[in-house]
Order: C-alpha cells, then sequence, then structure tokens
C-alpha cells in the first residue's frame, strides 16, 4: 500500500510516495529489537522506510532512501563499525561486511538480484545490467562475453586493441598540447558555467593562462580529459571504430558529458542517454537508427556510460594521487619502473603499446589495486535477494533469514575491513607490494587474503564485463602518460596541501567545503562516486 508522504524526521522529499513497511520478520533467534534501530532513532532518520518516486512513465518506480543519495555508504559503514558484520537497514533488509564467505555466497553463487536494479532500465526496457533473471542474464553474457575476454582484448589482430593504443596516443598529444606546451589552453572547462564549483567560477575566465604570465605548463582538468578518453574508447567499442565519439580530438564537443557528471549517476541512466545517443551517432548510426530495436540501443547505451564513468573515475584519482606533494616519491618511483622496463621516450610520436608487458609491471598494478580499494569507483552497495532460508552470524548467533530477504555486501566496507587493511583509508601502495620481512609464500598469502576483500568489479559471473578493456586502458594511459610527463597540482585551483600536513581523502559533502586539494577532490557518496567539485587541474611538464 502506497500513502502520501508527511512531514518526517527522516526528511522526507515533497511529492513522495512511502511504502509502509511490514512488520519485522520473525528471524530465528526471536522478534529482538536489533541495536540497528537504537542507532537509526538515535540519528533522526528513518531508514527502515523505502521511498519510491513517481515514474512519469510507468507506476513502477525507483526506490531509494534518504540516506542512499547522500551518505548511504558512509552510514553502512559506521552501522558495521558499532554492531559487526551483519547489520538491519529496514525489516526486510540486511548487509553483511567482515567476512569474504558472505561475499562469495551472495555473488559468486549468484543470489537472484532485488528489484532496486529496474532502477536502471531505459524506457521499460531491460539490459544486461538490469536484468533481474539469472538465466536470462547468462543467455545475454553467453553471446557477448567472447567479444570482452582479456584474449580478444589483447589479440593483435583485434580491432579493440588499436582503438585503446590510438586513443592514448591522442590523450598523450592532448597532454601536450593543452598543458606541456600551452598551445590550446583548456578554456573551455575553466569558462565552464554549469559547474558551480568549478575553476571559472573562482578564478574567473581568462586570466590564469594569458600568455604574457605563463606559456607553459598551463592546467588541465583531467576528470574532463579521462571522460573523453574513457567515452571515445567504449563508444568505438560498442558502435564500431568510425562511428564512435572524438572528445579527444574535439574539445568543444565534450559538453555533452557535463550534463551527466551533473546530476545524480543513476538519474543520468534514463534521462540522459537518449539526447547523448543523438548527438554522438554519425550520419550512417542515424540513419539506420529507425531500423533498430529498442533492445539494441538499450543495451549499447548500457555499456557506454558503465565503461566511461568508472574508468575516468579512477584515472583521476590514480592522477591525483600521484600530484600531491606527499606523493611525489611514489610517482618517481612509477616513472623509474616504466623507463627502466622501455627505455626513455625519444619523440612525441612515440607511444607504447605492448599490452603484455604493460600489464605486469608491478608497481603499477600497485598503484591500481590500491586506488581501486580507495577510490572504488562504484563503492555502494549491489544488492542480492536470498531465494531461500540462508544463515547469517550476529553477536555469535546463528540467524536464519527467510527468502526473500534483501541482502548485501558493500565494497566501500569490504575495501576498509581493518583486520585485513591497516590504516585502511590511507592511499599506500606499499600494502601490495613484498615486504622485506616477508617470504614469498607469506607474501602470496597475505595477497590472496586482501583479494579475498576486493570487490570493485563486483564478484560472480555479474562482475563487470567490460573488467579487461577498462583495466588495461586505464594501465596504458598511465603508462604512456608518466613515461614522458610529470604532473602536479595547480595552485590557481586549489590550496595545496604540504606534504607533511597531508590527509586522507574523505567521502561526503561536508568534507568538500574547503580551498584545499584534499577538499576538493572529497568524494561524492553515492551508487557511482565521483569528485565532490567535478574536476581535477593538474599542470603537466615534460620529464
Amino acid at each position: 500500500m502506497w500513502i502520501k508522504a508527511g512531514p518526517a524526521r527522516g526528511k522526507t522529499p515533497p511529492n513522495c510516495l512511502v511504502k509502509q513497511t511490514p512488520p519485522l520478520p520473525k528471524f530465528s533467534h526471536g522478534p529482538t529489537r536489533p541495536a540497528y534501530f537504537h542507532q537509526a532513532n538515535d540519528s533522526q532518520i528513518k531508514i527502515g522506510v523505502l521511498l519510491q518516486f513517481a515514474s512519469t512513465s510507468k507506476k513502477e518506480a525507483c526506490t531509494f532512501t534518504p540516506l542512499r543519495q547522500f551518505r548511504w555508504s558512509r552510514k553502512v559503514h559506521q552501522l558495521h563499525e558499532k554492531h559487526g558484520e551483519v547489520v538491519i537497514l529496514s525489516p526486510d533488509a540486511v548487509s553483511c561486511n567482515g567476512d569474504p564467505k558472505y561475499v562469495h555466497d551472495i555473488y559468486v553463487k549468484n543470489m537472484p538480484k532485488s528489484k532496486y536494479y529496474e532502477n536502471f532500465r531505459f524506457h521499460g526496457e531491460v539490459n544486461m545490467f538490469a536484468e533481474l533473471d539469472n538465466a536470462q542474464h547468462l543467455r545475454y553474457k553467453k553471446m557477448i562475453q567472447g567479444l570482452y575476454s582479456k584474449t580478444a582484448v589483447f589479440n593483435p589482430k583485434n580491432t579493440t586493441r588499436n582503438n585503446i593504443v590510438e586513443n592514448v596516443r591522442e590523450l598523450v598529444n592532448q597532454v601536450y598540447l593543452t598543458s606541456v606546451s600551452g598551445e590550446k589552453p583548456d578554456l573551455l572547462n575553466a569558462e565552464s558555467k554549469l559547474n558551480p564549483h568549478g575553476k571559472g567560477h573562482q578564478v574567473g575566465s581568462g586570466s590564469w593562462f594569458h600568455p604574457s604570465q605563463k606559456k607553459t605548463g598551463l592546467g588541465i582538468d583531467v576528470h574532463s580529459l579521462f571522460a573523453s578518453l574513457a567515452m571515445d574508447v567504449v563508444s568505438a567499442f560498442e558502435l564500431g571504430p568510425h562511428n564512435g565519439t572524438r572528445l579527444l580530438q574535439n574539445p568543444h564537443h565534450r559538453s555533452i558529458l557535463v550534463p551527466h557528471r551533473m546530476v545524480s549517476a543513476m538519474v543520468a541512466w534514463t534521462t540522459q542517454m537518449p539526447r547523448f545517443w543523438s548527438w554522438a551517432a554519425g550520419p550512417a548510426v542515424r540513419s539506420s537508427h529507425r531500423r533498430w530495436s529498442a533492445g539494441s540501443w538499450v543495451s549499447m547505451s548500457d555499456n557506454l556510460i558503465a565503461g566511461h564513468d568508472t574508468t575516468s573515475i579512477q584515472l583521476t584519482y590514480l592522477c591525483y594521487e600521484l600530484s600531491r606533494p606527499v606523493h611525489h616519491d611514489i610517482q618517481q618511483r612509477l616513472r623509474t619502473e616504466i623507463r627502466a622496463e622501455f627505455g626513455n621516450p625519444r619523440s612525441l610520436a612515440e607511444c607504447i603499446d605492448d599490452f603484455e608487458r604493460v600489464d605486469k609491471l608491478p608497481y603499477l598494478e600497485a598503484l591500481f589495486q590500491e586506488n581501486l580499494r580507495v577510490h572504488a569507483s562504484t563503492p555502494g552497495a549491489e544488492p542480492r535477494v536470498t531465494s531461500a532460508a540462508y544463515d547469517v552470524v550476529i553477536n555469535g548467533k546463528t540467524v536464519t533469514l527467510p527468502p526473500g530477504t534483501g541482502i548485501s555486501c558493500q565494497p566501500y566496507s569490504m575495501h576498509r575491513d581493518e583486520k585485513v587493511f591497516a590504516q585502511p583509508e590511507t592511499w599506500d601502495p606499499e600494502r601490495w607490494l613484498q615486504n622485506k620481512e616477508e617470504s614469498l609464500d607469506e607474501y602470496n598469502r597475505r595477497i590472496k587474503e586482501m583479494q579475498h576483500y576486493m570487490m570493485p568489479f563486483g564478484k560472480g559471473i555479474r562482475m563487470c564485463i567490460g573488467l579487461n578493456i577498462a583495466v588495461i586502458e586505464i594501465k596504458l594511459a598511465m603508462v604512456n602518460l608518466y613515461w614522458r610527463y610529470q604532473s602536479e597540482l595547480c595552485s590557481d585551483w586549489c590550496d595545496i596541501t604540504p606534504a607533511e600536513k597531508s590527509g586522507v581523502i574523505h567521502t561526503g559533502t561536508e568534507f568538500a567545503r574547503g580551498s584545499s586539494d584534499e577538499s576538493m577532490m572529497s568524494k561524492v557518496d553515492s551508487y557511482i562516486m565521483r569528485p565532490y567539485h567535478d574536476e581535477c587541474w593538474l599542470e603537466w611538464s615534460e620529464v
């Protein structure tokens, strides 16, 4: 039954429908009021109430809570820290954390997806990510998984490999033209009036790049740049090399990505993609578009968004971390590893294109894993539903969850388990390398344990299908950039935090109110993470 929402302590948004929640399930340990609800009452938040926003196209709508939009991941994490591995999120949903057994049972054994994923449909059409039925999802996946395999991506005869290489080559060229030489300043992003938090609103619309003041080493918004790289790669992969976007070569076209970043990630799935599709398609695509079924473009749109957002976020935070004064030695160590493997660059036209050697660089791998851990692109939970009775342990007692109970793990919490990751909020690539005090066997066991807690791409058969494309795209971009250039934070964008005063990069809008780089790079707590200020300005120079 749905009723009109009135004023509530949980600050229910206006004009919403509130679902009256059923009684608390009678678990095997009895109807004892869990400690979680005391915590919820203390914080004046009605976590047990699900909000259903009315849809303009059909009665089926998105389910949210007030917390999910602003501080859901952190709140759930705090509850785990206080109450243990299993906490009750609502009368019919629990969150599990701290034991890889739950990850294995929920995701590797593939419990059914919850109706939450209906939020990711496009105009009622189901894509592979939003498909709830496991058997149907498997049929979808079998049709295309061969294209996404590591063997296919690395195959020199496959256009995918050349697509990634050529776009990374263009990325390096754009960094040179925009930042290193200053021939084509990043005026578009500096002047952006669509981003109220952006550089243009802070320092004006032009004086920062005037030739009389500075000719080289200009800043560039790498968040926009990497989003362009990712979209160019994934659109060419999905639509064919001649029908993909050319955002790297045409900066004035990058504005198509701004509206997508300015709205919440889930709203963008349904509101922005139709307009993007019309804009991005070439003449040949547009002329044949009417002959395509809705399901065809929905599936490709699904992959376009998933492939560009998460990849650009990882590249942005990797380069940001390396550009912080406290991590300059880490940047130099990466460059040393790259040049030891590939020698010094001889000309701008050169591009490292050896996927196999790039993929095996140990220090780069350590950086990549640590960035995935601390700055997971999708830190939020992936909810599933128990199809049969399932046992969890609460305060040392076995509790049986009835069929139909929502259950999930969230990467944000799994990646911050203190018994596995010491000082979990600290970005420390060294944790992924062998210590002098440990044997190779001890190191391998430690890495294996850490990987059991890592789920940046999901787990099981439903994990990110574009994993192999994203990983090598990120690694190849990092290798080519830091093989040739060094990066620093833009002092006209932020107050640069000295190494001796550096802290951690927090999640939450309340940390984004200052002018320091750490404040500017605070992360939005949402299903898909992003920098709160939607930009990251770095200066690049040859070295």
